[in-house]
């Protein structure tokens, strides 16, 4: 029993991956963590009328948008790179609407500007 417990155990670590983490809110959307192995899912459209995302991060993983948009985002930032990601290292963002973003620099020490990203600078977006 207990080698059949142990290959189990074994195969289930080797072959199994995590099923994606579900976002379905404007707070989740701009939380997201930059990990590289992390997949995420658009399970609706998101509306972030009423959001101002201040500090957009680098992003890494993999994001589905599922044929979803997000909608009415507006982003002020001051420095760096600008958009809903500063920048996408790697990975794949892939079936996703973007609609009506604001992109509100301020003229300050901004570097590049974007609404998905401010810059690539690796992974794919597609479709």
């Amino acid at each position: 029993m207990l080698k059949n417990t142990l290959l189990i155990s074994s195969l289930i670590s080797l072959g199994a991956t995590a099923a994606p983490i579900q976002i379905d809110s404007c707070e989740n959307l701009l939380n997201l963590e930059d990990k590289t192995n992390s997949d995420y899912v658009l399970v609706q459209n998101i509306d972030c009328s009423g959001f101002v995302h201040t500090k957009p991060k680098s992003f890494a993983g993999n994001l589905n948008g599922n044929g979803y948009a997000i909608s009415n985002l507006t982003i002020s930032a001051t420095k760096g790179d600008v958009g809903l990601f500063s920048r996408i290292r790697s990975g794949v963002i892939e079936n996703l609407n973007i609609n009506n973003f604001q992109v509100d620099t301020q003229n300050k020490k901004v570097t590049t500007v974007g609404t998905l990203a401010g810059l690539q600078d690796g992974g794919l977006i597609k479709n």
